[in-house]
Formats: structure tokens, C-alpha cells, sequence
């Protein structure tokens, strides 16, 4: 865990140098720019902190939400003139206005990134509907089996692998933010060409589906699918052992 730990704040502090060092091309919207960025690092951060102390479910929701504000700090450096209306709130155009509004889509937000070497479309909607998935209200966001299905207890999970699958997710989701740097602004934070693997998933979803060949595919979201989560099948395996309804 404290190996995870260590690579976890060594990547924080490359970030951490990128937004202290980031320049904007525009220095009317730089320094609000810049606060996107900003923001990014303390939503990942806070994070890390909430892993640390076995709150899975805050943490998740605080991972995707640095994500979001990445990805529109990432877009708006490309687009001078929009980042001046979005700073100033001058677009009153219906072209400029469209524009706006899609940043306020996530999905949106996903798409107009485009694809990149590393990282496609496809994989920045499977990382932002897993950590979704793992942190809207329901039965598998706020339990855990252990044996039976149990709530998370108050203050956080317990045990250190608990603590370590939590940080693991941190340390994938702080990789997928610097590499959207390093491929979309041109940065080059380390010699190591990582590249996003869809298995990596496993650690936020906690559950997959295992194939004859061995693979195994992350479940990453009853999204519109009411039922189709596996920690609800354990329940009911749980209350019928149990003797069934009461």
C-alpha cells in the first residue's frame, strides 16, 4: 500500500508543477483558465484523501469531478475566443452559445476532445461511467460484500485492502489525467508511455465478466439496466440463505 501511496503523490507532484508553470495563450483568461486546472488537482486530490481514510464512494464522485473540470481546462486552452466568452460571459451569439452549453455536457465535454494517441473517446466514457457508476446512490455504492452484503460502515471502509483497491483507482485515474495532458497539450511529464487499459477498470467497478479465454471485462454500469448489478444478486442469494423475505 505505502509503494502505492508513494507513486500516487509522486504523479500529484508532477501535476502540481504542470499548474504552477501553466501559461495560457490569452493573459486576459489565463488566470481563469488556469483555475480549471487548478480545480482539477484539489477535486483528485481530495481524492486521494478520501481513499485514504476507506470513503470509496466520496472518493470516486470527487475523482470524475477532476476529470471534468481537466477535460474543459484542456478545451479551453485550444479555443482562445471561447475561453474569453466563458470567462467574461460575452457569448451571447447562438454559435458561441451552443459551444458553452456543450461543455456543460459531459458527454459532449468527452466527444469534442476527439480521439488521441493513448487515449480514444471510447476510453474517457468507460473511466468517467465507472467512477459514476461506483458513486450515484445505489445498493452497490453503498455497500460491500465481505462475506455477506454489508453497508460501508460509518467513516469509511476498514482493512488495508480495502484502503489499497481505493488507492489503486486514484493512482489509474491520476495517470489517465496526465497522459490527456501530455497528449492534448503537448507536455511530457515521464519516459514511461502508458496507455489506458480497460481491465484497469476492475478496481473502481469491483465486479467484470470472465470469458472462455480468461479475459475479464469490467462491469461498468447498470446506468437504465435496474437489476443488472451483481452486489443485488448477492443480496438476494444473502436473503434467501437467510430464509427469504420476512
Amino acid at each position: 500500500m505505502k509503494k502505492t501511496m508513494r507513486k500516487i503523490e509522486k504523479d500529484f507532484s508532477v501535476y502540481k508543477d504542470f499548474v504552477q508553470t501553466y501559461e495560457y495563450r490569452s493573459k486576459s483568461a489565463s488566470r481563469y483558465v488556469k483555475c480549471l486546472f487548478i480545480n482539477a488537482y484539489n477535486h483528485l486530490f481530495s481524492g486521494y484523501l478520501l481513499s485514504q481514510k476507506g470513503l470509496k464512494t466520496q472518493c470516486f464522485n470527487s475523482l470524475r469531478m477532476g476529470l471534468e473540470s481537466e477535460w474543459i481546462g484542456i478545451y479551453l486552452d485550444k479555443e482562445i475566443e471561447l475561453a474569453m466568452h466563458w470567462a467574461f460571459g460575452t457569448g451571447r451569439e447562438e454559435s458561441i452559445r451552443s459551444q458553452l452549453l456543450r461543455l456543460e455536457n459531459p458527454s459532449a465535454l468527452r466527444e469534442i476532445l476527439g480521439n488521441t494517441k493513448r487515449i480514444k473517446i471510447k476510453n474517457r466514457n468507460d473511466i468517467y461511467k465507472a467512477l459514476s457508476d461506483a458513486s450515484h446512490t445505489k445498493l452497490a455504492s453503498i455497500t460491500v460484500y465481505a462475506g455477506e452484503v454489508e453497508c460501508i460502515p460509518i467513516g469509511g471502509l476498514r482493512g488495508e485492502a480495502n484502503i489499497k483497491k481505493i488507492l489503486e483507482s486514484v493512482q489509474l485515474v491520476q495517470k489517465f489525467a496526465l497522459v490527456e495532458i501530455e497528449e492534448q497539450l503537448e507536455y511530457k511529464f515521464s519516459e514511461t508511455e502508458w496507455s489506458f487499459n480497460r481491465t484497469d477498470l476492475l478496481c473502481i467497478s469491483n465486479s467484470g465478466y470472465s470469458f472462455d479465454n480468461g479475459n475479464v471485462e469490467p462491469h461498468i454500469s447498470s446506468q437504465g439496466h435496474p437489476g443488472s448489478d451483481p452486489i443485488q444478486a448477492l443480496a438476494l442469494l444473502d436473503m434467501i440463505r437467510k430464509g427469504g423475505l420476512e
